[in-house]
C-alpha cells in the first residue's frame, strides 16, 4: 500500500523522525524471532503508513478534536495512547495538533493556560490553527493565551460576549492575522462594545458567521446590527447572522458588503409589529452586488421594499421566509432588471397567495429546485390552487405555457388536502418524461418530491397515492415527513 504524495512530500522530515522512534521497538522484535509472533499489530506497520493513518483520520473530518473531552477524547490523544511508540509518532506530527475544540468549563482552573500552551506547541511553529472554544466569558486568562497564537488562526469560533471582543479591537497589524480566513462567533451577552473595528489586520478574512446563540430558555441575546463592532465588510464573502437588522440597516449592510457571494441574514422590526418600520424612500440607483449567487432572508418586514433597492445579476438560490406578507412584484421587476437567472426558490412561512406565486415562477424558467412551505395556520392550497397546478403540468392546457420547464427537485410543505391527484398529476407528468431517453422534451427531469404533512394524516390516498407510491417504485426519489411548529404566531398583526 502507497502513502499518499502528499504525505510524503509535505513531512519528510516527519517520516525520518518517525523511523527514529519506531526503529528501537521494531529491530528488536525482528531481532528475536520467538518474538516476532507476539508483535503487536501497531508496530508491524510500517512508520510512513503509521503517519498515513493518523492524518488521514483528520483530514476526514470525521474524528474529535475536542479538548478537555465531553462525549469523546480528542482523536490526537486516542491514537497516542493505542501505544507508547504510538504516542511518540503523534507527538511528532504536527498537523495533527492544529485543530482544538475547547470547552473551557471543563478545563482545570489550576493548569488550564499550561494546558493549551502544551497543545499548541505540539502543533509546531508555522502550521495554520483551527479553534473552536465555548463558556470562555470568565476566563480572560484563557482567551489571552489563545490570543497569544492569533498569528496562526485560520478557523477561529468562539462563543464569548461582546465585551470579550475588546482585545481583538485596534490590531491593524497584517502580522497579527495573516492567515485568518473564516471567523465565527456566537455573542452569549448583548453588553454592547460600541462601534470598534476588529479584525483589520485579517487580509485573508472572507468568512464571517455570527449565529445567534440561546441560553437555557433558548432566547437569544438582543443584539442588532448597530451593538456589532466594524468588520471589515469589504472582504467578507460568505455572511451568516442570526441577529436581526432593521430594514435601514439591512440596506447599510449591503453597501459596505459589495464582494458578498453567499449571505444568510435576519431582518427585524425592533418594535414587534411587521408595519412598524420600513425600507424607506427607493434608492436613486440600485446597489450591485455582481458577485452575490445565494440570498437567504428571514424576515418580520415585508420585504417588497428591499428588492427595488438590489441588482443581484449572479444571483441563483433565493430563500425568503416569514412570518411576514409577500408580494410578487418588486422580486419580479428585480429579476427583470437584473437579468439573474435562479436556479433555487425557496417561499417558507409567508402569506401570499396563488397569483402571487405564479408570477414569480414566471420569471424563472431555469429552476431547478421549488420548495413552498406555507404556514401551518394554512395549507399549500393557498399557495398553488388548481390553476397553478395546470400551469406546472405538462398537460397542453395552460394558456401561458408550462411553468418551470426544467425542474428537478420539488418540495412542498403543509400539502393541500384537496386537489391532491392533480399534484399527483403534476409529478407523472414530469417524472413520466424524465424516463423518455432521446426524447425531445429530455431536460424535464423530475428526480425527487419531499411532501410535509401538518398532520399525520396524509391527504394524498387512494388512487393518487398508488400512482405515487409506483412512480417512488419506479425511482423517483419520495419522502414525507410531519410539519415542525410553525412561526406564524410570531406575526402580531
Amino acid at each position: 500500500m502507497n502513502v499518499p504524495d502528499y504525505i510524503q512530500s509535505e513531512n519528510k522530515h516527519e517520516n525520518v523522525e518517525i523511523q527514529r522512534l519506531l526503529f528501537p521497538v521494531i529491530s528488536e522484535r525482528s531481532d528475536d524471532p520467538g518474538l516476532e509472533h507476539d508483535t503487536p499489530p501497531a508496530l508491524r506497520l510500517p512508520p510512513d503508513l503509521v503517519e498515513a493513518i493518523f492524518l488521514h483520520c483528520f483530514r476526514n473530518g470525521t474524528l474529535s478534536t475536542s479538548f478537555p473531552p465531553k462525549k469523546r477524547t480528542a482523536t490526537s490523544l486516542q491514537l497516542g495512547q493505542i501505544c507508547r511508540s504510538w504516542r511518540n509518532v503523534a507527538l511528532c506530527i504536527p498537523h495533527i495538533w492544529a485543530s482544538l475544540s475547547v470547552d473551557f468549563d471543563l478545563m482545570p482552573s489550576d493548569n488550564a493556560c499550561d494546558l493549551l500552551e502544551t497543545w499548541f506547541s505540539r502543533s509546531g511553529e508555522r502550521i495554520p490553527l483551527s479553534i473552536t472554544g465555548s463558556s470562555i466569558s470568565d476566563r480572560p486568562d484563557l482567551m489571552l493565551t489563545i490570543f497569544n497564537y492569533a498569528h496562526r488562526w485560520k478557523y477561529l469560533n468562539l462563543s464569548i460576549p461582546l465585551s470579550s471582543l475588546k482585545p481583538f479591537a485596534g490590531q491593524t497589524s497584517h502580522d497579527l492575522f495573516q492567515t485568518l480566513e473564516t471567523v465565527v462567533l456566537r455573542f452569549t451577552s448583548s453588553t454592547p462594545v460600541g462601534q470598534i473595528p476588529i479584525f483589520a489586520g485579517a487580509p485573508r478574512l472572507r468568512t464571517l458567521l455570527l449565529p445567534a446563540a440561546v441560553n437555557e430558555c433558548h432566547i437569544p441575546p438582543d443584539i442588532s446590527y448597530r451593538d456589532l463592532p466594524v468588520f471589515q465588510w469589504h472582504q467578507i464573502t460568505h455572511f451568516v447572522s442570526g441577529h436581526g437588522f432593521t430594514p435601514v440597516e439591512t440596506l447599510d449592510f449591503f453597501t459596505k458588503c459589495h464582494n458578498l457571494v453567499d449571505c444568510s441574514i435576519v431582518i427585524s422590526c425592533k418594535a414587534g409589529r411587521y408595519d412598524q418600520q420600513t425600507f424607506g424612500p427607493t434608492l436613486a440607483t440600485r446597489m450591485e452586488l455582481k458577485s452575490l449567487r445565494k440570498l437567504q432572508i428571514r424576515t418580520w418586514v415585508e420585504p417588497g421594499g428591499l428588492f427595488p433597492n438590489l441588482a443581484l445579476p449572479a444571483l441563483v438560490d433565493l430563500e425568503l421566509s416569514g412570518p411576514t406578507y409577500f408580494f410578487a412584484g418588486p422580486l419580479v421587476r428585480m429579476i427583470k432588471e437584473s437579468q439573474c437567472s435562479l436556479e433555487r426558490f425557496c417561499l417558507r412561512d409567508v402569506i401570499t397567495w396563488p397569483a402571487e406565486i405564479t408570477q414569480c415562477l414566471r420569471e424563472m424558467p431555469n429552476l431547478l429546485e421549488l420548495e413552498l412551505s406555507s404556514p401551518e395556520e394554512e395549507t399549500i392550497k393557498e399557495y398553488l390552487d388548481d390553476d397553478a397546478l395546470l400551469q406546472l403540468t405538462d398537460s397542453g392546457l395552460s394558456p401561458g405555457g408550462l411553468l418551470l420547464p426544467q425542474l428537478e427537485v420539488v418540495k412542498f410543505g403543509h400539502t393541500l388536502y384537496s386537489g391532491s391527484s392533480l399534484l399527483v398529476d403534476m409529478f407523472h407528468s414530469r417524472w413520466d418524461l424524465a424516463r423518455e431517453g432521446g426524447s425531445a422534451k429530455q431536460s424535464m427531469r423530475l428526480r425527487r418530491v419531499e411532501l410535509e404533512f401538518p398532520t399525520r394524516f396524509n391527504p394524498i390516498t387512494g388512487k393518487a397515492a398508488e400512482r405515487l407510491a409506483y412512480m417512488e417504485a419506479q425511482g423517483l426519489e419520495v419522502s414525507t415527513t410531519i410539519s415542525r411548529t410553525s412561526p406564524l404566531s410570531e406575526l402580531d398583526v
